[in-house]
């Protein structure tokens, strides 16, 4: 929900004073030719985008005449012109595994950009109806993302690790608002247990977000802690993810807490910074509108706590209609000389800003 701008104290001197000075940021400032983006290590691609992304699916097993070859036996996903010959080649556990199982077999996709065979997994009776659903529902998926997402939710738990894998790719890059909704297919033992093992570390943040959907005081308690432990320590692991589920447990009350640990006078690492700002903006985007308006205010302390935000809090706030710090972003770009892509995202945000506040002045006349 958008939240429109809407302070009349700007109709007053200081409104002019902020339009005088965005016009002659937005008309004066030049710009270099500079730019920077951050990435997140997480695991981002899953076994159905592998199947989907395959031009041609296949089920192979070892070829009688070529030993440690696959061939095909049988094909799942075809296009209009025919599949290469499968030339993979077939190591000695998957091969002994496949002399015992006369019912196993490989799953091969061919990637024509590559132009190669890839082995995508094991098939075996218990992932077929998977592998099958992927294929079937492609088409709707691409029109009703959301469904996909339902579909795979109910797999977090599955025994099979390919499955519970896919599962967890495709469930932990769904929209926050989606994501929470599956929080309870985890019971809160098991995330309990699967945060303390650090080989699912790659994880610990869906569950995170999983655990601050509990009722459980016992669970809100435990967040809180982590929080504070992260914040004491100055780590930033998982701190986005503590950060976000602070906030989903105590709201407002969480943003401040939040401010207080990390946007004070206490000296922080970029990184612990830029975790708080992602928290901060997963609940601007679907918070309420209450929580929005904590979330604008400490934007402001973000970006004075690190002006190299700049460009991303800009983005953020001018998507949200809401232009309460433009005075700052426009002495920002005064006083600094900030890359080419930074300048434009801010210059943007300005321009919003002074439209935005023009025709405010003009329906109060």
């Amino acid at each position: 929900m958008i939240l429109r701008f809407q302070r009349r104290s700007l109709l007053g001197s200081r409104f002019v004073l902020l339009l005088l000075l965005c016009l002659w940021i937005l008309c004066t400032l030049g710009s270099s030719v500079e730019a920077c983006q951050i990435c997140l290590p997480l695991p981002t691609e899953s076994l159905a985008d592998r199947i989907l992304a395959s031009e041609h699916v296949v089920l192979a097993r070892e070829n009688p005449d070529r030993p440690y070859t696959l061939r095909a036996i049988r094909s799942l996903k075809e296009s209009a012109s025919p599949p290469p010959q499968v030339d993979l080649f077939l190591d000695s556990a998957t091969r002994r595994r496949l002399s015992l199982d006369a019912n196993l077999s490989v799953l091969c996709g061919w990637f024509p950009e590559q132009g190669e065979w890839r082995r995508l997994l094991l098939y075996e009776k218990s992932v077929a109806p998977v592998v099958d659903e992927i294929i079937s529902q492609s088409s709707a998926w691409r029109e009703h993302p959301e469904r996909r997402v339902q579909y795979f939710a109910d797999f977090l738990t599955h025994e099979h690790t390919a499955l519970s894998d896919l599962a967890h790719i495709e469930v932990a890059r769904a929209p926050y608002a989606q994501l929470k909704q599956y929080a309870d297919r985890i019971p809160r033992e098991l995330l309990h247990e699967k945060l303390g093992n650090p080989r699912r570390v790659e994880w610990h943040s869906l569950y995170i977000l999983f655990l601050a959907q509990s009722e459980d005081p016992r669970d809100q308690e435990f967040i809180r802690q982590e929080m504070a432990d992260t914040a004491r320590f100055g780590l930033s692991i998982q701190t986005a993810a503590w950060a976000t589920a602070l906030i989903e447990i105590d709201g407002r009350d969480g943003i401040q807490k939040l401010s207080e640990l990390y946007l004070g006078d206490a000296d922080r690492r970029p990184e612990e910074i830029t975790a708080i700002h992602a928290a901060f903006r997963v609940h601007g985007n679907n918070g309420s509108v209450k929580l929005r308006d904590r979330v604008v205010a400490a934007y402001g302390k973000l970006l004075k706590k690190q002006p190299e935000l700049a460009p991303v809090l800009a983005d953020d706030l001018t998507r949200w209609e809401r232009f309460d710090h433009a005075a700052a972003f426009a002495t920002l770009l005064a006083t600094t000389s900030p890359d080419f892509a930074s300048f434009v995202t801010i210059r943007n945000h300005l321009r919003s800003a002074f439209s935005t506040m023009a025709s405010t002045a003009a329906s109060e006349n």
